[in-house]
């Protein structure tokens, strides 16, 4: 299954999204290049929407991510989820 991932430098997933992440993983999402290299071809790129998946850091979260990463929905945006995980700590 195709993702468009991204992992923001900061936590504010854990409160809030942000549209500006949102919007530079749309574009992503709509880059011919990038749908290429996914399998898309030009007839495809026409009708796709591709999952967007946002990984953001979240120490109180689980260690091992689930294996169904489309759990937390972005309600207000089509195919879009976001996935928290705990860094490891030295």
């Amino acid at each position: 299954e195709n993702y468009i991932a991204e992992k923001p430098f900061t936590d504010r997933f854990v409160q809030q999204s942000h549209s500006d992440d949102i919007r530079q993983i749309c574009g992503y999402a709509r880059d011919r290049k990038i749908l290429k290299r996914l399998g898309y071809t030009d007839e495809d790129m026409q009708d796709i929407v591709v999952d967007c998946l946002i990984i953001y850091p979240d120490q109180n979260s689980f260690e091992i991510l689930p294996k169904n990463l489309k759990v937390h929905s972005i309600d207000q945006f089509t195919k879009f989820y976001k996935i928290p995980v705990k860094l490891p700590t030295l």
